[in-house]
């Protein structure tokens, strides 16, 4: 995204969108040329959506997903008018690389815990976006809470998709590509919604409360989080 838009900035919006283009293209030639063929799935997973959809503990996942997706894309898809209220429009670039590296840091985490404590992860990313929420909504004029809440931000979000990604699969079995497919219209379907959601706010009370509606989907989707632990265990043969 960066380097698109550097690209964009450089030699005009047009160029960025065919580079992709190509680079698509390249893309699908070497899928097909280098990734193996797979067998058809066995009938254990061709069942239907409804069926996989009633699996133990699948839809508190999917549901916690959804809010808290929902909520990340409230706040990020206006982060410029919002980081305008501490004076950070000039520096919004350096602000989104903050969140990027403290992102990689979440996707390390997780890749490091996930086997063994799926739950305490799932708890403390949205605890963690919590407390950074809470801090935006209390001091949305200052730049060093600004940053800081950011770097937190960014440690819990970097690593949900893995999080519900996996806890998805293990709940669905046999079943987990089917499942997948939940997890990515919920996913799309949060960004949509939350670019809503977010130009709404903007257009009746101001940039200045899109945390405080994050404090309240965050509190939603802990409560959706703790209400059902096993969601987040793996699945006993």
């Amino acid at each position: 995204i960066p380097a698109g838009t550097l690209l964009g900035q450089t030699i005009g919006w047009r160029w960025a969108f065919g580079v992709m283009s190509l680079i698509s293209v390249a893309l699908l030639v070497w899928a097909r040329l280098t990734l193996p063929a797979l067998s058809a799935p066995g009938a254990a997973a061709r069942q239907p959506l409804l069926t996989v959809l009633r699996l133990p503990g699948l839809r508190t996942a999917l549901l916690a997903m959804f809010l808290f997706v929902l909520a990340h894309n409230v706040l990020y898809t206006y982060i410029e008018p919002f980081a305008a209220l501490a004076g950070a429009a000039g520096w919004l670039d350096r602000l989104l690389l903050v969140f990027g590296v403290a992102s990689l840091v979440g996707i390390w985490i997780t890749g490091v815990w996930v086997d063994r404590g799926l739950g305490l992860l799932v708890v403390a990313s949205t605890l963690g976006f919590i407390v950074a929420a809470l801090a935006l909504a209390c001091w949305p004029g200052s730049p060093a809470v600004l940053v800081a809440a950011t770097v937190v931000w960014g440690l819990a979000f970097g690593g949900v998709a893995t999080q519900f990604q996996t806890a998805v699969a293990r709940r669905a079995g046999e079943a987990a590509d089917i499942a997948q497919s939940f997890v990515v219209t919920g996913w799309n379907l949060a960004i949509a919604l939350g670019g809503v959601a977010g130009g709404v706010m903007l257009e009746t009370v101001g940039e200045r409360w899109l945390p405080v509606a994050l404090l309240a989907v965050l509190v939603a989707a802990l409560a959706v989080v703790l209400r059902q632990p096993r969601a987040w265990q793996p699945v006993l043969p």
